[in-house]
């Protein structure tokens, strides 16, 4: 839909709906926490791809260590590969609500499906995380950056 086309359909509404139903919504401030762990995501995602990117060149290797170096993280400084994926990595992906109920063994076939589309991996883990977490994220990850 183009913005002519929204706006078109925006005046085709009675002046009650607008008033009643839809600017109050406008006016209303969004929870400062919400806010918060939008700051903190794009802040991150974007200073750590800068940072990889930096590191290891523009080529799909950044975003391949930057998605290791996050597993890594998450699963508290265990490479998963070597020692399988720990409780840690597992409670922040039940924070999603498609894995709440899920098993053990079904969060690692999700793993592995989702190790195989980079960058979503790397949005996924980011977007799960608490801002505390996120920041002490980078400050783990500055170390094989620097």
């Amino acid at each position: 839909m183009t913005l002519v086309f929204k706006s078109h359909l925006l005046q085709t509404l009675p002046d009650e709906i607008i008033r009643e139903h839809i600017i109050p919504y406008l006016a209303q401030p969004q929870n400062p926490e919400l806010c918060e762990d939008i700051r903190s995501f794009h802040h991150h995602a974007y200073t750590m791809r800068t940072m990889y990117s930096n590191a290891f060149g523009y080529s799909s290797y950044h975003i391949e260590w930057m998605s290791y170096d996050i597993e890594r993280y998450l699963n508290l400084d265990i490479p998963p590969h070597m020692g399988g994926y720990g409780s840690n990595i597992m409670k922040v992906l039940r924070r999603s609500f498609i894995n709440r109920g899920k098993s053990r063994e079904q969060l690692i076939k999700y793993l592995y499906q989702l190790e195989d589309h980079y960058p979503r991996d790397i949005w996924t883990f980011i977007g799960l995380m608490t801002p505390i977490e996120r920041g002490e994220m980078y400050d783990f990850m500055t170390q094989f950056c620097v």
